[in-house]
């Protein structure tokens, strides 16, 4: 033991290794109020991409076309206004009433600016009168009445009118005509002939 023990060696003890762990982080506790709320998702629009047209061409405004005014038929020559006059005239003259209305009131109707316009007038309401056509003189009377142009010719158109709405049973009317007459002897035959059919 004495030669072992000289070379032997002692060694010291190992000095223990600390090796230091860091504790671990403590995990936060959220209390409820401040709890996550859930994403909410917002919808969104889809983008719509305008929609680009090509410009319209312009029509071409309508053209309107012209209304034809229909050409006035030429004014009757003298010789025409006789030829009528005359033949209405002859046949009133010769009791062929229906021809004379006809003939009177072509030239009535047709010449309204003849020379002979109020002399044939009063030819058609003496031959409506024959005829007994008394509607037509009561109408005829009063177109008659309120024309300018046959302002001397009023009080024989009044007595035919008074004895036309006598005859249709229109006293009072018939009346008013005579009324509406200056006194004279055209009054009292008109007043003789209402009376005859309308007794007061």
């Amino acid at each position: 033991m004495g030669g072992w023990a000289a070379h032997t060696i002692i060694q010291p003890p190992p000095v223990p290794v600390v090796i230091r762990v860091p504790s671990p982080m403590p995990v936060p506790v959220l209390s409820p109020a401040a709890t996550v709320a859930p994403p909410v998702e917002v919808a969104v629009a889809p983008r719509v991409r305008p929609v680009i047209t090509a410009p319209k061409e312009k029509q071409p405004l309508p053209v309107e076309k012209p209304v034809e005014t229909p050409t006035p038929p030429p004014p009757a020559s003298l010789a025409e206004q006789l030829r009528l006059f005359e033949s209405g005239r002859v046949a009133l003259k010769a009791g062929n009433h229906a021809i004379a209305v006809r003939e009177f009131e072509r030239y009535v109707d047709t010449i309204p600016s003849g020379d002979l316009w109020p002399e044939a007038a009063m030819g058609l309401l003496d031959a409506l009168t024959r005829t007994g056509a008394f509607a037509r003189v009561d109408t005829h009377a009063s177109n008659l009445l309120k024309d300018t142009r046959m302002r001397s010719a009023s009080p024989e158109i009044l007595r035919a009118r008074a004895w036309a709405r006598a005859n249709l049973g229109r006293c009072a009317d018939a009346q008013a005509d005579v009324d509406a007459m200056a006194r004279g002897a055209d009054q009292s035959r008109a007043q003789a002939r209402v009376d005859g059919l309308c007794p007061r």
